[in-house]
């Protein structure tokens, strides 16, 4: 499922404000996710796109350290809620998947 946001028509020329600077804005869902090797992931989101992502800078913090110091359990890698995640309850927001930020 895509989620966008769509800026509404405007019949007026006020400055355009932060809104109606969002013509058009993405909300990540993952639908997929492959390791293709290491901490680097192949992630597949509900409007199709693909991106190949390492994941190692996004690995911080005690939820994330087993998966660190464990490749099979950084390999049981699923998809969870719209976004990837662990059996130990440890993920990461699809929004910075997509964005890389």
């Amino acid at each position: 499922m895509v989620k966008t946001f769509s800026q509404s028509n405007r019949s007026n020329k006020s400055k355009p404000t932060a809104e109606s600077n969002l013509a058009e804005l993405y909300l990540a869902e993952v639908v997929a996710v492959s390791v293709v090797q290491g901490f680097t992931v192949r992630v597949t989101f509900s409007n199709g796109t693909t991106r190949t992502i390492d994941l190692e800078p996004y690995l911080h913090g005690p939820i994330f350290d087993p998966l660190r110091n464990d490749p099979r359990r950084f390999r049981a890698i699923r998809v969870q809620d719209g976004t990837v995640g662990w059996e130990n309850s440890a993920d990461i927001d699809p929004d910075t998947l997509y964005n890389g930020k």
